[in-house]
């Protein structure tokens, strides 16, 4: 049986959005249950300094950082 080159970029972009769902409700699933992995939070945090980059200065969102990152290492001694 042959396809198009249409019919296979259809079948591709389905297979994707499925993928694309299937791991945003396992993810999903981790968040509702308590389970997340580091690799999720992380993620889930340089998603938010990305965001934070588009409202606020770069030297704004290092400081931030900076902050944060005195905050862990105090808590720490």
């Amino acid at each position: 049986m042959k396809i198009t080159k249409n019919q296979l970029r259809r079948i591709i972009k389905e297979e994707k959005a499925k993928l694309l769902k299937e791991d945003s409700f396992a993810r999903d699933r981790r968040r509702f249950t308590g389970t997340q992995t580091p690799t999720d939070l992380l993620g889930d945090l340089h998603k938010t300094i990305s965001a934070l980059q588009k409202i606020m200065d770069p030297y704004e969102v290092a400081d931030e950082l900076r902050g944060i990152a005195d905050d862990i290492e105090s808590n720490q001694e």
